[in-house]
């Protein structure tokens, strides 16, 4: 495992006793959808994730709710309370606001189908804890290798800009202990030379081989990897995907018909 992981541990939730399943069966999820059905299977890696969506899909959470954001050749979001065809304008949403902590797996990466997190930016939310109720499903393109090449590019730009969001973090929280009041820009430079300090000796992240096969020939979204958390994976249901992906849509993203939804979500057999 290279060094660069190092960075990550402390986002990985490690899960307790009081998180395990009630039975040792992998997770089934079926989406009936207004395109068809998509049949997903959830990780037992990331047991937080894996538990509150099982929670959200037996409460009936996601039956009628709308893909809110849907981007032809990058993925299909869902899960905004407020677009539920049951939601009032002014209802209290506020059982909806707790986050999930981060449980980015390195081996549980973006193909196409994956299932995962949604969540705030780095900025505000510097350990990456996923929305309660809004994830999003892959579709994604493939890559050739130069592709590839600039997406690992990207992927340590976006752990190296975490990494100055996290310290910049710990500076305000050090300085506001000691009762000192610094300006933006010494907090700034206090980041700075701390992240030039931590990656001299941290090898940059490569996409692992398999990994690179698999974004090859079945696509995804290799950027997002190690940067939001994947909780599960698409069986069945490929086609519905990109039925929902190419529907016509505004400019922030959002289905220009209100019928692009999730009918009923249910736990299932296989």
């Amino acid at each position: 495992m290279k060094k660069i992981f190092l960075i990550l541990l402390v986002m990985i939730a490690i899960a307790g006793c009081q998180n395990k399943k009630e039975t040792d069966e992998t997770v089934y999820v079926r989406l009936e959808t207004t395109h068809g059905d998509i049949t997903l299977m959830l990780y037992d890696e990331t047991p937080l994730h894996r538990n509150n969506f099982v929670e959200l899909v037996k409460s009936g959470f996601y039956d009628d709710i709308l893909f809110h954001r849907i981007i032809d050749g990058f993925m299909i979001q869902t899960g905004n309370p407020q677009t539920r065809g049951t939601y009032i304008e002014g209802a209290d949403l506020s059982k909806y606001r707790y986050t999930i902590p981060a449980e980015i797996v390195p081996g549980l990466f973006h193909k196409k189908g994956a299932v995962a997190a949604a969540r705030t930016g780095d900025s505000s939310n510097p350990l990456r804890a996923s929305s309660s109720t809004q994830f999003y499903i892959v579709q994604g393109v493939t890559h050739d290798s130069a592709q590839i090449i600039r997406q690992e590019e990207r992927i340590n730009d976006n752990i190296r800009m975490n990494m100055y969001y996290r310290f910049m973090a710990e500076e305000r929280a050090q300085a506001d202990s000691a009762g000192l009041q610094l300006s933006t820009a010494e907090l700034q430079e206090k980041a700075t030379i701390r992240i030039d300090e931590y990656f001299k000796n941290i090898e940059p992240y490569n996409i692992p081989e398999d990994q690179k096969a698999v974004y090859a020939t079945e696509g995804g979204t290799p950027h997002l990897d190690m940067n939001y958390t994947v909780f599960g994976q698409v069986l069945e249901g490929f086609e519905v995907i990109d039925k929902i992906a190419a529907e016509p849509r505004d400019r922030s993203d959002r289905p220009l018909s209100d019928t692009v939804r999730i009918l009923k979500a249910e736990i299932v057999k296989r």
